[in-house]
């Protein structure tokens, strides 16, 4: 017998509160206990302090067997007692000290950072003049020291006048350590105020004539069932304008990490077998994506030439950037079976979406993992939202994550997931047994792994890793990017992005993704603005950063009442669906934000990292958007419904005109 709904929802709680006990477990581990986490604690104690770190977008290479080193010097006078004095500190990583010249012993643990480690100064200090020397290694980042002379009721603490010296550089006054900056290059584009002015017009215009048409089109009560065909359309006419005008003259050297795409691309055609992650920056990622395209631009090059191999590449990407349109519009018509606004805001939020729009016009593997997981979230709907399901919607959610897992790390998170809420149809649907539904989730994760398994194997059986990614190729170099730690002020900040939205993951966390969602906020990959390609319209641009924020607080409602609807929904069937959607999505935000402790660089604050849940989100986007309509509507006040699709028109036609202007 299908399990009752009260003890449905209580499993369904206790889910959620195990789920946020796990994250809550693994954010504090990760900030107080794990040495690997380069996350500082500012609040009491001396500061931290470093050498001085430009600002720049460039990686910095490394070698982990012999990381540099930066030398922090403190002369101060002593006239106390010599014999009572001590050192106190933490260095992020390794330590060594030297007071006059001679070396004292340090009590402390390699790379355990945070144990604080401590030395007795007596011996070695001296009445009058003294100067302590505290060397820091440090391979993933920079060197940093927070330290503490006691002499006595006198205390030196760790300061801007300390002197640091690194290799190839002369001493220079510490830097107090923090994460949060301007990229010069924000501040070369035009003011929000100055672009506000210029492009009022088109603005006032948009909001015009969204308000009018959406007053009239209301008053006048025609059947809107059409309206997601209709959608769909326009947003295919317009994404088939956008690679006819745009990406037909786009580089495919353009874009992130295009040339380290290309490289593995190049490798597969000359070569006609798989590289290994020392060969190359991308070529650690599974190869679903790189072995298409390459059979795509070669045959597409034999057929009709050398100069139809840059046209493949791109169309590739870009393809499945419409198809991750097309899949989200058909699951929000079996999500919401019978409507038209919301499958149809779910089909805009899609094809609108900027993150989407750029990122299907570069060569990357981003858009084809992306469409492969929305196909799987298709499967995952007709699986679990149809009366009966055959044996070949099986194999094909089967092997569709088993091609997840092929194409990008991301999926062995996702494909678990997926496989778990599809196999509880067995038992809360179809009455089965929790061992036969048990069962069918591991058949299905064995699926994947004999499709897709081969490729970690191999990884472990060649360099004894089967995740090894471009960080932790054996005998290959480090690298890291500025600023290489993070603070509580990194992630508890935003702003930025609104009025100075390129490269604004230098300021905040939330400022990094805010950028790269709603706009090409890091110019394509490029290290400095000057060298951007120059297609999208920038002052567009630049004005759908304000006029998106309304939309993400939207995005918040739409989930909630998403996830509420996943506890309270009377059809089993939507109720697993639901929560696949809102755990999906979940998952994936705490994924992203807890590799952007791992990994302390300002581009990690990507949108795009998690770009495999474009279609969970539209549906969340498409919710908070479609009850914030109805509310509007149900007030009978015209004035209200204007300004909401006013709002609405200017916010989709300044992206329109971003990119295909």
């Amino acid at each position: 017998m299908k399990p009752g709904l009260i003890a449905m929802q209580r499993m369904q709680a206790i889910a959620w509160l195990i789920l946020g006990l796990v994250f809550g477990f693994l954010t504090l581990h990760a900030l107080y206990f794990d040495d690997g986490v380069a996350f500082l604690q500012t609040e009491g104690g001396p500061p931290w302090i470093a050498a001085p770190l430009p600002v720049t977008a460039k990686l910095i290479a490394q070698d982990p067997e012999q990381p540099p080193e930066s030398l922090f010097v403190r002369s101060f006078t002593n006239e106390s007692d010599p014999s009572h004095a001590t050192l106190v500190g933490r260095a992020l990583r390794q330590a060594r000290v030297r007071l006059n010249g001679r070396p004292v012993d340090l009590v402390s643990e390699d790379d355990a950072w945070r144990t604080v480690f401590e030395a007795e100064l007596g011996p070695f200090l001296r009445t009058g003049r003294n100067t302590i020397e505290i060397g820091v290694t440090r391979a993933d980042g920079p060197a940093l020291l927070q330290a503490k002379l006691i002499l006595g009721d006198r205390v030196i603490e760790t300061d801007s006048a300390w002197e640091v010296t690194t290799p190839h550089s002369v001493p220079t006054p510490a830097w107090r350590a923090h994460d949060q900056g301007i990229h010069p290059g924000s501040r070369h584009m035009p003011e929000l105020s100055e672009t506000l002015r210029s492009k009022a017009p088109w603005l006032i215009g948009l909001f015009a004539l969204s308000a009018g048409g959406a007053v009239l089109y209301l008053r006048q009560g025609r059947s809107t069932q059409n309206a997601p065909l209709i959608t769909l359309g326009s947003v295919s006419l317009l994404w088939l304008w956008i690679f006819i005008v745009k990406l037909t003259s786009l580089p495919t050297e353009v874009g992130f990490d295009a040339t380290a795409h290309l490289a593995y691309i190049d490798y597969l055609q000359n070569h006609l077998s798989l590289p290994t992650a020392q060969y190359g920056f991308s070529t650690y990622h599974p190869p679903a994506f790189y072995i298409l395209a390459a059979s795509a631009a070669g045959a597409s090059s034999w057929i009709l030439g050398a100069t139809a191999q840059p046209l493949a590449l791109h169309f590739i990407p870009f393809l499945c950037g419409w198809v991750n349109i097309f899949l989200t519009g058909w699951v929000a018509r079996r999500l919401w079976p019978g409507q038209a606004l919301r499958p149809s805001l779910a089909i805009a939020a899609a094809g609108l979406l900027p993150m989407n729009i750029y990122m299907s016009a570069y060569v990357s593997n981003e858009p084809f993992h992306a469409a492969i997981v929305s196909g799987c979230m298709a499967l995952a709907a007709t699986i679990l939202l149809s009366k009966r399901v055959r044996a070949i919607h099986w194999i094909l959610i089967t092997f569709g994550l088993g091609l997840a897992i092929l194409t990008k790390f991301t999926s062995l998170l996702i494909a678990p997931v997926i496989a778990f809420f599809v196999s509880l149809r067995l038992w809360w649907l179809d009455g089965k047994t929790p061992l036969i539904s048990s069962l069918r989730f591991g058949a299905i994760l064995l699926g994947c792994a004999l499709i897709g398994g081969w490729f970690y194997l191999r990884n472990y059986l060649i360099l004894g890793d089967p995740f090894v990614w471009n960080l932790n190729v054996p005998g290959a170099p480090t690298w890291w990017l500025r600023p290489g730690f993070h603070t509580s002020a990194w992630y508890l900040s935003f702003g930025e992005s609104l009025t100075h939205p390129y490269f604004a993951g230098y300021h905040s966390f939330w400022d990094g993704l805010y950028s790269t969602l709603w706009g090409d906020g890091l110019a394509g990959g490029m290290a400095r603005i000057e060298t951007r390609h120059g297609l999208w319209n920038d002052d567009f641009q630049s004005l759908v950063y304000p006029l998106a924020l309304p939309a993400t607080g939207l995005l918040v409602l739409g989930y909630f009442r998403l996830a509420i609807g996943s506890l309270f929904e009377p059809d089993l069937g939507r109720r697993i669906f639901l929560s696949l959607v809102t755990c999906l999505l979940a998952l994936l935000g705490f994924s992203l934000f807890l590799i952007s402790l791992t990994l302390p660089f300002y581009a990690q604050a990507k949108a795009f990292y998690i770009m495999a849940g474009l279609l969970p989100f539209c549906l969340a986007l498409a919710e908070g958007l479609g009850r914030t309509a109805e509310a509007c509507n149900e007030k009978s006040r015209p004035w209200l419904s204007g300004l909401y699709y006013g709002w609405l028109g200017m916010l989709g036609g300044a992206i329109v005109l971003t990119y295909a202007a």
